[in-house]
């Protein structure tokens, strides 16, 4: 057995659910590139010759449908077939440099060849322009997956969440955007979404006629308007053999001429426009337009990471004609868009920004909210350190039980030059909104740590105490929200790490964008679902090394409720390789988020029922208590529970030695001991006193830092008879909390 397929066996089962493979094995099914500066400089030039030789507008509205259609299979993916947006933004950037070319159709096969030759391309300028190589620093490694994320990395927002998320942040300026524009930038928004409906409406209307052609159906009528569309199809239908008169002839040369007549599904006209939106809206709109030529002077490195069709995704056929034959652009690129329409105007960049602040804090707090609905929610946090007399704010605190989780809202941009992967810049953006979340939690914790002192140093924005009970030891996780981020270059404080902007026992706070925040109370639409995974999500870390984005780490939850064999993966990296396939797609959230419903955690069905009884119980500590039955290994418990049956049916001694299990999770043990008894204890302390002792015994032989004690009583079909939860200190055997 060779030593790859050792190691593969070793960590075989590590993350039930997900497969393994070896390194190496997931790379490009295009072989390795020996010149991509070669192939980079021949791909151009071919592209420029083939698009500068025919008509542009026929050959990206077809292009434009591939497109379309390969993503109508899968809505959720951004390749296709021979071609991705990223290659089709590369056609249309390129077709803008030249003037609008001849009326000289493009034949399907060099249609083909295109969509081919843009994707070597973008390749090839990533060999060429910044390849890999064993020698790159830290540094120089984060900088070129900025630059590859900048590339390929489309959807910060889902559809639905792009409809939502930017019309509404836009709307925090409405006053300030209709006063110096004369028009609303949230309608702009929501005009850019409605092209969404628009373009598939004409598509949908048009497609009868080709749809017919390819029967073998020849409607005179629908071939005569199809011919009349443009000088291209007439031009083309004139090369046709007119002499052949048989129907199945004349329906496939229709057919293929009507693969030319696809640019009136994505053209505008302005009336039709102003109709629509108004004259503001619609001059926005051509304001973001750009015409054939435009882009003549435009130099090499903008074309793939700065291009300026990302803030002006029309093309403008005329001066009343627009057209628009990528439409998924305006999802990937929203506020970029917007932004251009007012660049270099300083109070509305003002207004702008703080436009984000407040939607971002917003947003945090009604998301949270909702998804935790039995949490207590403080907003603005005020307060003085007693040490240095300095004042500090922290966005959102929720309380929940005996955990608190911190929300620090950083709604700052990442700037161009940090995309197109400046080291200088993705440094300094990195640390403002990705580590400085960090660092205020980690002020804020320390401060709630003193415990009942620290509340009457916690007040509103208006000065007024803010009612927190800070009595009893809390478990303070906290979390950064952004409005975008790099995904998985920023899911991960290795990277962080790597090139020095924090050392591995500073603090550092999980980074999530709004979009997927919204992610996760959509398809976490449980309250014990979405606290559990905050719990995890905040040490996920700490069990293993990882390369992936929140979808990834969402789809391992929902899988397996974060089932991870640590040991197994001691010293090894996971990427996370096509692994999000369970949150792809859309998904209906419950109203009701008190339903008790785990997904992804598989637990056996006295368990199950237990905490669910905990869950709805008044018990002080039912959190803690659900918490720790959820970090449990579900076969462990599984084999409780079976010992535990027998028991009951009468087999076995009356009175048993507690049964107990245990997980390490990051700096805590947490453990569940399951004790099995004739007679109920009718009295409350003696019972306590019973379970504190059986909790020191647990903290002596498994170092537990939360440990959960059940009591079951024998011919009972009660879930329990008495519960108690003890979080003890690490190293200490004292007990400091109990219920």
């Amino acid at each position: 057995m060779n030593r790859k397929k050792r190691t593969l066996d070793a960590i075989e089962n590590a993350i039930p659910g997900f497969g393994f493979s070896g390194p190496g094995e997931q790379v490009a099914t295009e072989p390795r590139d020996p010149d991509p500066a070669r192939t980079f400089t021949e791909t151009g030039a071919e592209l420029r010759t083939l698009l500068s030789g025919r008509d542009p507008v026929a050959f990206l509205a077809r292009t434009g449908l591939h497109l379309f259609l390969q993503l109508a299979k899968d809505p959720t993916s951004d390749s296709v077939e021979g071609l991705q947006q990223p290659g089709a933004e590369l056609l249309q950037t390129i077709a803008l440099m030249l003037p609008r070319g001849p009326d000289v159709p493009t034949s399907p096969r060099n249609m083909v060849r295109a969509w081919e030759l843009a994707e070597r391309n973008i390749h090839a300028y990533i060999g060429s322009a910044f390849p890999s190589r064993s020698d790159l620093s830290a540094s120089e490694r984060v900088s070129r997956q900025a630059r590859i994320q900048t590339l390929f990395y489309r959807n910060i927002f889902n559809s639905d969440d792009a409809q939502e998320i930017v019309p509404a942040l836009l709307a925090y300026m409405d006053q300030a955007s209709l006063s110096r524009l004369g028009y609303r930038l949230s309608d702009v928004a929501r005009a850019l979404f409605l092209f969404l409906q628009l373009v598939p409406d004409k598509l949908n209307s048009f497609r009868s006629v080709p749809a017919g052609f390819h029967t073998g159906q020849v409607d005179v009528t629908a071939l005569e308007r199809l011919v009349g569309t443009s000088t291209l199809c007439r031009r083309a239908w004139r090369f046709a053999d007119h002499s052949r008169t048989d129907p199945q002839y004349r329906a496939w040369a229709a057919f293929q001429l009507s693969e030319l007549a696809w640019a009136p599904a994505f053209t505008f006209s302005r009336a039709e426009l102003e109709t629509l939106f108004g004259g503001g809206v619609t001059g926005a709109l051509f304001r973001a337009s750009i015409g054939f030529g435009e882009l003549a002077s435009l130099e090499t490195g903008s074309i793939y990471l700065d291009s300026p069709i990302r803030r002006r995704p029309f093309i403008r056929l005329s001066e009343d004609t627009l057209f628009l034959p990528f439409p998924a652009m305006l999802v990937s690129f929203p506020f970029a868009i917007i932004e251009g329409l007012f660049e270099g105007d300083t109070e509305l960049s003002e207004a702008y920004s703080a436009a984000r602040t407040r939607y971002l804090e917003d947003a945090t707090a009604a998301l949270v909210a909702k998804a935790l609905p039995s949490a207590t929610l403080h907003r603005s946090v005020h307060w003085t350190d007693p040490d240095t007399g300095k004042g500090y704010e922290n966005d959102l605190v929720a309380k929940l039980g005996n955990h608190i989780f911190l929300f620090e809202a950083k709604s700052g941009k990442v700037n161009s030059a940090a995309r197109r992967g400046g080291e200088s810049s993705l440094r300094k953006n990195f640390k403002r909104l990705y580590v400085e979340p960090g660092q205020q939690a980690a002020r804020l914790e320390t401060l709630l740590r003193r415990g009942k002192s620290a509340e009457a140093l916690l007040h509103d924005a208006a000065g007024n105490l803010i009612p927190i009970d800070l009595s009893k030891p809390a478990i303070i996780s906290s979390f950064g929200v952004c409005i975008e981020h790099f995904a998985a270059i920023t899911s991960t404080r290795r990277n962080f790490e790597e090139i020095g902007l924090i050392a591995p026992a500073d603090p550092w706070s999980p980074i999530f964008s709004i979009g997927e925040l919204r992610m996760l109370t959509t398809y976490l639409d449980s309250e014990v679902a979405f606290f559990h995974y905050l719990t995890r999500r905040a040490t996920i870390e700490r069990q293993f090394v990882f390369m992936g984005d929140e979808q990834d780490l969402l789809s391992l939850y929902i899988t397996n409720g974060f089932l991870i064999a640590s040991d197994k993966l001691k010293d090894m990296r996971v990427f996370f390789h096509r692994a999000d396939a369970p949150v792809r797609g859309t998904k209906q959230a419950r109203s009701d988020r008190r339903t008790f419903e785990t997904p992804g955690l598989h637990l056996p069905p006295y368990w199950r029922r237990l905490a669910a009884e905990l869950y709805a119980s008044d018990t002080r500590h039912k959190f803690d208590m659900v918490e720790v039955i959820f970090n449990q290994h579900p076969g462990t418990l599984k084999g409780m529970e079976e010992r535990a049956r027998r028991w009951n049916g009468g087999m076995g001694r009356a009175i048993q030695d507690p049964m107990f299990a245990f997980v390490e999770i990051g700096d805590r043990i947490f453990a569940v001991a399951l004790t099995l008894e004739r007679n109920p204890y009718f009295d409350e302390a003696l019972w306590h006193e019973h379970a504190r002792d059986i909790a020191k015994i647990v903290k002596i032989q498994t170092g537990a830092t939360d440990c959960l004690v059940i009591l079951r009583v024998r011919r009972s079909q009660a879930a329990f008879h008495a519960v108690s939860f003890f979080r003890m200190l690490p190293g200490d055997i004292g007990i400091h909390a109990r219920s």
